[in-house]
C-alpha cells in the first residue's frame, strides 16, 4: 500500500522465473499523465512544479505548466 494518498504501487513478480520481486510507489505527472516509478535508489531530485503544486516527470521539466486537467477542461470547453 502506498504511503501517500496520491501515490500508486507497482509490483513485478518474477518469483516463478528467477525468484525476484520488484515493488515501488508510482506517481502520475500532472502535466502529461505519464506514470513515473519512484525508485528508492534514485539520487537526483524529483521534478516539482510549484505552479500546480505537483511532481512532474523528467520529460516535462522546463515546459510551461499545463496540467492535464486544464487541457481536458479547454477541450470540453
Amino acid at each position: 500500500m502506498p504511503a501517500h494518498p496520491r501515490l500508486g504501487n507497482l509490483l513485478i513478480d518474477h518469483r516463478a522465473y528467477d525468484g525476484s520481486v520488484f515493488e515501488a510507489d508510482t506517481s502520475t505527472c500532472s502535466h502529461c499523465q505519464r506514470v513515473v516509478v519512484l525508485r528508492a535508489d534514485r539520487t537526483r531530485a524529483r521534478a516539482y512544479c510549484a505552479k500546480c503544486d505537483h511532481y512532474i516527470c523528467d520529460g516535462c521539466v522546463g515546459r510551461p505548466c499545463t496540467p492535464f486537467a486544464r487541457i481536458l477542461e479547454n477541450f470540453n470547453g
